[in-house]
């Protein structure tokens, strides 16, 4: 390299990242060997070069300008790269950064660019969101309450438990043992607490009295065994409503509503768009998300398309319209930078509420940080082992099929369900489950459910089926399923729940109303009877005391006519 101070010469001697240094006009002057064998070429071959003959880049080229007009540096982080002149590889993500190389008078002279490969990091954060997607399902598609705690913290729990106590998650977190269990089992509850510590199994259901929100006793099921949580020992609580086995389908479906109202408001960050004044609400928690304060901003969607990244602004403003105007979902992610100009990855979704002829009136949505979730590798394997420890332990039934609806998936509540062991049930057809009036049935389902575009339906959204056990008994369930393309291959699971129980309380309701009609029926026909007979006596009474009654009226006027003289007042 020409002309140039020791420093840069040492960096190109022992640098470990890739480095080119260009003159102002972005001809290549030098590049160190990592460079050039990222490309697959010499050393040599770049000198004399443009950088933007061979890397064609509009964006990137304004950039380079900027940097050697002013003097500052830019730095960039996981930018996507394509090989222009070899299409067949991959698309490669690079750290990168131009720095500008100045004379002695302070004037720029030469950019110097440093370039770091992150493919790897990108794709392991890529699987990692999935997997960490994929726990969520699980978690919120579980029919049971779940509560999760270590060392005597509670770190996690779904929806579900939170909705059965009426608390908000975020508060069921902030409690403690004593303070959700009722008093009177509080001991009983420890003791299992205790031996499930101990190593012992505990998965067996037992009842307990928990201590609602609003103070009122509730009773549930709840089994309690170890689960692994970030390489450390916890305790997972499964807990159900055994009340909701009597009750009928109507309750059912109004515990799905209210399950779905909480699941669309249980996001981080709250935002309120009033578009007919074009005025937006955001709370104080996407201010801390963001590091902003309420004084400092502005209550308009301006604001919100500000903190948008660049590459990020037009996808998610073309959701919000065709949110607004077509009336498709808008569930998004996207980067928002915060008060330190870093720009974070977040969740975002919304509903609209239009008036009768269609104009959006009101926008109101959430926003959840998922910066955090862009895990490691390490990740992932933790991710599927607390996956493999909640299926395990559930007590409904979950099977995962392939496209070719072989079992590929049979956890322990599928086992008492069925009666099949999982070793018999893995690779072969969920014919196996079936009986033969389902089979054509089933295959119709799982089509039409594909070709819907849906990724989930929950229990209550279908029809009770028939499935068989291992001995040949028919009995009724409820299936919620999900479909999921996981490496390029599409998996279903099915969530299945016995209803052989419900179905038989049910009927046995029915049949005590129809006994208690009846005895109704009964005694409104003998009660007719006796009304009939009382009337007929007070008929037959009135009749016989008229004639006698009118006599001695008429010898009473007689007597007081021709005697009135002689009778004294007390006679009269």
């Amino acid at each position: 390299m020409p002309n140039t101070d020791p420093l840069l010469e040492s960096l190109f001697e022992t640098s470990l990242t890739l480095v080119a240094y260009m003159d102002t006009q972005f001809n290549l002057i030098r590049v160190n060997q990592k460079y050039a064998e990222a490309d697959d070429r010499s050393p040599e071959f770049f000198v004399g070069k443009n950088h933007f003959d061979l890397c064609p880049n509009k964006e990137n080229q304004e950039i380079f300008q900027k940097v050697a007009e002013s003097g500052e540096p830019y730095l960039t982080s996981a930018k996507p790269f394509a090989y222009a002149h070899n299409p067949e590889r991959e698309l490669t993500h690079w750290d990168w950064s131009v720095l500008p190389v100045k004379n002695e008078q302070g004037k720029v002279k030469g950019l110097l660019l440093s370039l770091i490969n992150v493919t790897e990091r990108v794709q392991s954060s890529g699987r990692t969101m999935q997997e960490a997607r994929n726990l969520s399902t699980v978690m919120e598609m579980a029919n049971d309450g779940i509560l999760i705690n270590v060392d005597g913290r509670h770190i996690y729990t779904n929806q579900c438990f939170a909705d059965m106590l009426g608390y908000e998650t975020s508060e069921v977190l902030a409690t403690g043992i004593h303070d959700l269990v009722h008093p009177d089992d509080l001991e009983k509850v420890l003791k299992r607490y205790r031996r499930c510590l101990a190593g012992e199994d505990e998965i067996d259901q037992y009842e307990v009295s928990f201590r609602k929100k609003d103070g009122s006793r509730l009773t549930v099921g709840v089994s309690t065994t170890l689960v692994k949580w970030d390489d450390k020992t916890a305790t997972m609580i499964t807990a159900r409503d055994v009340a909701e086995q009597r009750r009928i389908s109507r309750e059912l479906q109004e515990n799905k509503d209210r399950f779905d109202l909480a699941v669309q408001g249980s996001t981080a960050g709250i935002w309120d768009w009033d578009i007919t004044r074009n005025e937006v609400f955001y709370s104080d928690r996407i201010m801390e998300l963001l590091g902003y304060k309420h004084k400092d901003t502005r209550n308009s969607l301006g604001l919100f398309e500000e903190w948008l990244h660049p590459d990020d602004k037009s996808r998610v403003l073309a959701a919000i319209r065709n949110h607004l105007e077509k009336h498709e979902p808008y569930d998004i992610e996207h980067q928002l930078k915060n008060s330190e100009g870093e720009y974070h990855w977040f969740w975002a979704r919304g509903q609209a509420i239009w008036n009768e002829s269609d104009k959006p009136l009101r926008m109101v949505g959430s926003i959840t940080d998922i910066t955090d979730h862009k895990l490691s590798e390490e990740q992932v394997q933790k991710n599927e082992t607390r996956i493999a420890s909640i299926i395990n332990v559930s007590r409904d039934g979950i099977i995962s099929i392939d496209r070719s609806n072989k079992i590929i998936l049979f956890n322990r509540g599928a086992e008492e369900i069925f009666g099949y062991q999982r070793e018999e049930a893995l690779g072969q057809s969920l014919a196996l489950l079936l009986p033969d009036s389902e089979k054509g049935k089933h295959y119709s389902r799982i089509e039409a459910f594909q070709q819907s575009g849906d990724t989930a339906r929950t229990m209550g959204e279908r029809q009770t089926v028939q499935g068989r056990r291992k001995n040949g008994e028919l009995f009724p369930m409820e299936a919620g399923i999900s479909i999921l393309e996981l490496a390029g291959e599409t998996i279903f699971t099915a969530v299945i729940r016995d209803m052989s129980a419900w179905i038989h309380a049910e009927n046995e309701l029915i049949e005590h109303r129809e006994h208690l009609e009846k005895l109704v029926g009964q005694r409104t026909e003998a009660l007719a009877a006796a009304n009939k007979e009382l009337e007929a006596f007070s008929y037959s009474v009135s009749h016989d005391l008229r004639a006698p009654l009118r006599s001695i009226d008429g010898f009473s006027q007689v007597l007081l006519e021709d005697y009135v003289d002689r009778l004294d007042e007390s006679g009269q």
